[in-house]
């Protein structure tokens, strides 16, 4: 079904079945009826932007060469039949991976792929751009430095230009420790230290921000403290400083170790089920709310499913929250990089 902007226009898909097919043995179709459609120009829903679907990869998929590598025309037709959509490259394995992009090899036996090198934000915003999508891009602040963490936003501007809309600082901080040694005022001190050094860098870069967790269950309430003591928090004190709000809720599934509840099978079932949705509307209210209340031009909350595939460099299975995203952001102008003589960018000191 398709509408214009306005919804006085609806399109109608049919699905028409072969005459063959319904002259197949034991087929008895049902009997007729007749459909009615009113449109109600007065009662129109959010406009959902050409850009609303999103995707989320574990960055150290990044040094998987063959995945998002240009010459990967089956990936590179999967991003096109899906349109136009945000590509967010972070999730946990984000506070494991470092950067270096003063030497094309970097990687070692003892870091393996936990070395992202420019040759693979190379071969990475090769596929971008040939895609047209747009990119998050996720920078460590866990075990990292601003230095280090501006080099590494300042070359994947060079090569990412407006392709990327924003950067993520961190990934999921709530769970940083497993007790209350790490509050939101401690995350939003390095947010800012973080924020600055690419901003020194990459000017006008934009943010997003803080990507804190939401386990509807119970049972697991207590593994994060989430939409109260951080998303909410986070957007109060440094809602000026981000272009978009942030949380992941894990509608079903849990994490390693535990039991599932019978409604919380990750599965498509259970994640489409009117009990899951009833977990989340409420809050992705509030988190609508409290972007709103800070003056945040848009909010995004990632349903998720939480399985051992994560384990396998995949990620969240993320997508922006269904009727309550607002439009998308505008895209970043990065700076033209310093070039050596041979054209290529130069890495700064330090």
């Amino acid at each position: 079904m398709s509408c214009n902007t306005l919804g006085k226009t609806i399109t109608l898909l049919i699905l028409a079945v072969a005459p063959r097919v319904l002259d197949a043995p034991g087929f008895a179709p049902e009997p007729a009826e007749t459909l009615h459609v009113v449109v109600d120009p007065s009662r129109t829903g959010a406009e959902m932007p050409e850009d609303f679907i999103g995707l989320s990869y574990e960055k150290n998929i990044l040094t998987q060469p063959r995945v998002f590598a240009p010459e990967n025309s089956v990936l590179r037709k999967l991003f096109a039949n899906l349109g136009h959509g945000n590509l967010r490259i972070g999730a946990a394995s984000v506070g494991k991976d470092g950067m270096d992009t003063g030497t094309q090899n970097a990687e070692t036996p003892s870091t393996g792929g936990k070395t992202v090198t420019a040759e693979d934000l190379d071969r990475f915003y090769a596929f971008i751009r040939a895609t047209g999508w747009n990119v998050v891009h996720a920078v460590n602040c866990r075990n990292s430095n601003p230095t280090v963490v501006a080099d590494e936003a300042e070359y994947a501007a060079s090569k990412g230009g407006n392709s990327i809309v924003a950067f993520e600082i961190g990934n999921e901080p709530d769970l940083a420790f497993p007790d209350d040694r790490y509050r939101v005022e401690d995350y939003v001190r390095e947010f800012r230290s973080f924020a600055a050094a690419i901003r020194e860098r990459v000017p006008g870069a934009r943010f997003v921000g803080p990507g804190a967790t939401y386990y509807p269950s119970n049972e697991l309430q207590s593994l994060t403290r989430g939409t109260g003591e951080w998303t909410i928090p986070f957007a109060n004190i440094a809602g000026k400083e981000i272009v978009q709000l942030t949380e992941h809720i894990y509608v079903v599934g849990q994490p390693e170790g535990t039991e599932p509840e019978e409604t919380y099978v990750a599965s498509i079932p259970t994640l489409l089920s009117s009990a899951s949705r009833d977990r989340y509307i409420g809050v992705l209210e509030k988190v609508a709310k409290a972007a709103e209340r800070s003056g945040i031009p848009n909010f995004h909350s990632g349903t998720q499913i939480y399985s051992p595939i994560d384990n396998a460099g995949i990620g969240e299975n993320e997508s922006p929250a269904p009727l309550l995203r607002a439009p998308s952001v505008p895209r970043l102008r990065a700076r033209p990089p310093d070039t050596g003589e041979d054209g290529g960018a130069r890495r700064r000191p330090g």
